[in-house]
């Protein structure tokens, strides 16, 4: 997801705290290369001038950047922010999304029957087959320059083509990033070799677009190719993969090796190091004395690496698991693409057989002939439906009736109904709502649901959070579109879950603008941050007051914080400042008295403290708000 984060915690701690400096020595190649990464991300986007390339480069390398292993310069963070305000909203339309993954999955269907088709030419070799499903498995980032004209055909020009000033803008960014990959290579001291150049980038996307391996390979090894890309991981991937295909084995394994030397963890599931691992096993696979413990290492890798939706990647791990004789591993793996719906047709079928006790080359052979891939199922407008009907489609039961309840106005009914559910349930949907229910009259007990709500998700697995908020969405867009509020911010945060920042900005926009304190809340954010909309300081300050006026704690806190220093949406205001802390201590937030503290001793990182009648004042007026508030609220 674009970031599994909440929107509250962003704007206390991102917009208002330092970054933290580890006690560790920093490497810088981590910002080099991240930034390197993102300079050719926008070169492709540039050069292919579609929105299909936008969408992987976004979701397979822009979206995965590690931040967290990158130290937080200035400088690149405020061009990584302007890098996802430029792509929100100009991928592939969601029906059109669906239709190329559709596509995608056929042709790696196609793929992997021809490799089953293949194994008798093995003499019934399991592990020579393993490394024919490991060239079948590529994820579609790698997959999609190959079958580009495949996988649009039939698709609009209009929905999948770059407009002129989207192309002309996204190449302005690029030089920018361009520009910044110098500074900070002073303000780092490396060397000029790491910075990567126009003139450069335009001779390595030509050379890794070559369709002739073995001209490629020349290409990639040409010596100012060499030097400008040597410490760039992607460039001795494709070189590497330039060799295998040109049956250079040699200079394959050098590739390979100078790849693990550069690399560094600036991704999360980086599709790359899920190659390098997958080559690694292959050779290691193929040698009878190899040592296993070595491949179980690096299927590990590949299992870190693997994106969601990655079907065949996880088909290539539980075969490899499965014939290391880690059968319950090897299940495991398979059974992910049949319980998350990534893949059930070829899937089904290997897993079947792995329960069934082994896997042997006459019945993988013989699967081939059971596989059938279906044809792409035309595009049918669903007909409306009554809110009724889609408890028949939700998973869980209990809840859609709790929704519906909700939804429909009977708000005392619902709660009492989720709050059954608090002891057995598991699904994090349940909590994310009661805290939503309780934001602005129970803050003690929001804050419990919400903890416990990412207690939740940090024990499921990502696909497993996403799946509980996909489970519910029509019922939530049912409603939305309705014009219900409640179901409106909820479907903001299910679109938030799903990396679609764009599309929650648009229903929490809609909620709050009907007065949902919640979504205030959480559009406030989304303006001081940047996320799903331009960065507006005025106007991210607007929906914090009118979300801290209903009550909103957190909302309070933060226009404490923005009132107590110089930030942009508001003039600096001690006594101000003051009194909005106070507000939020008096509502349970026992953060909000160390920086009264600060305020009263230094006045907010200046000398101009709060005197004594000043707090007092400040605290009475905190006082007849806080009444005021829960009066309005019915809480008297």
């Amino acid at each position: 997801m674009r970031r599994l984060i909440s929107l509250l915690l962003v704007s206390a701690v991102v917009l208002y705290s330092a970054p933290v400096h580890p006690e560790e020595e920093y490497d810088p190649q981590h910002t080099i290369l991240a930034l390197n990464m993102a300079i050719v991300s926008i070169n492709k986007i540039v050069t292919a001038q579609d929105r299909l390339t936008l969408d992987q480069e976004y979701s397979t390398i822009i979206n995965k950047l590690a931040l967290g292993n990158i130290e937080s310069d200035y400088e690149m963070t405020g061009l990584y922010a302007e890098l996802m305000n430029f792509i929100t909203g100009k991928g592939l339309r969601q029906e059109e999304a669906k239709r190329f993954q559709e596509r995608y999955n056929r042709r790696e269907q196609r793929q992997i029957v021809d490799a089953l088709s293949g194994i008798r030419a093995y003499g019934g070799n399991l592990w020579s087959w393993l490394g024919s499903l490991a060239t079948s498995c590529v994820s579609s980032y790698f997959s999609y320059q190959s079958s580009k004209a495949e996988l649009l055909e039939g698709l609009n020009d209009d929905l999948w083509q770059l407009k002129k000033e989207e192309i002309e803008d996204c190449n302005e960014l690029q030089v920018r990033l361009l520009n910044s990959s110098w500074n900070l290579l002073r303000q780092y001291k490396l060397p000029d070799e790491y910075r990567l150049t126009q003139e450069s980038l335009n001779g390595y996307y030509k050379a890794v677009n070559e369709s002739d391996p073995s001209k490629r390979l020349r290409m990639l090894r040409a010596r100012n190719v060499e030097r400008n890309f040597q410490v760039y991981p992607p460039y001795w991937y494709y070189r590497a993969k330039a060799a295998q295909e040109s049956g250079d084995d040699s200079e394959a394994l050098k590739c390979w090796d100078k790849f693990a030397e550069v690399w560094r963890p600036v991704l999360r599931n980086d599709p790359y190091k899920l190659e390098e691992a997958k080559y690694r096993v292959q050779r290691l696979a193929a040698n009878s004395e190899a040592n296993r413990e070595e491949i179980r290492r690096l299927l590990v890798v590949i299992q870190d690496n693997i994106s969601a939706g990655d079907w065949s990647n996880n088909l290539f791990a539980g075969v490899a698991y499965f014939l290391m004789g880690d059968k319950d591993e090897g299940i495991a793996c398979v059974e992910v693409n049949v319980d998350f719906a990534y893949e059930n047709n070829i899937s089904k079928a290997i897993l079947a057989e792995m329960k069934n006790g082994e896997l042997n080359a006459l019945t993988l052979y013989a699967l081939k002939e059971d596989i059938k891939i279906a044809p792409e199922s035309p595009r049918t407008k669903q007909p409306a439906k009554s809110a009724a009907s889609f408890t028949g489609e939700i998973k869980d039961k209990q809840l859609s009736e709790a929704l519906i309840n909700l939804f429909e106005g009977k708000e005392e009914e619902a709660e009492k109904a989720l709050e059954s559910m608090i002891e057995t349930s598991e699904n994090p949907v349940v909590f994310f709502v009661l805290h939503f229910m309780n934001e602005t009259k129970n803050y003690h007990k929001a804050q419990l649901l919400w903890n416990y709500a990412f207690s939740i998700l940090g024990k499921n697995n990502e696909e497993a959070n996403t799946e509980a908020f996909i489970d519910v969405s029509p019922l939530l867009v049912f409603y939305a579109d309705k014009g219900v509020p409640f179901a409106q911010h909820c479907l903001g945060w299910t679109y938030i879950m799903s990396e679609n920042d764009a599309e929650a900005f648009k229903w929490f926009r809609k909620a709050a603008e009907q007065g949902h304190a919640g979504a205030q809340l959480n559009l406030g954010t989304m303006y001081g941050n940047g996320d799903g909309v331009s960065k507006n300081d005025k106007e991210s300050v607007k929906w914090f007051h009118r979300a801290a006026e209903q009550g909103n704690v957190l909302a309070q806190y933060i226009l404490g914080l923005q009132y107590g220093i110089d930030s942009g949406g508001v003039e600096r205001d001690c006594n101000e400042s003051y009194m909005w802390l106070y507000l939020a201590y008096l509502n349970g937030y026992t953060d909000a008295s160390e920086k009264l503290k600060d305020l009263e001793k230094e006045g907010w990182f200046s000398s101009a403290a709060v005197s004594k009648s000043e707090a007092e004042a400040a605290k009475e007026k905190a006082r007849r708000k806080y009444n005021e508030i829960r009066k309005r609220n019915g809480l008297e």
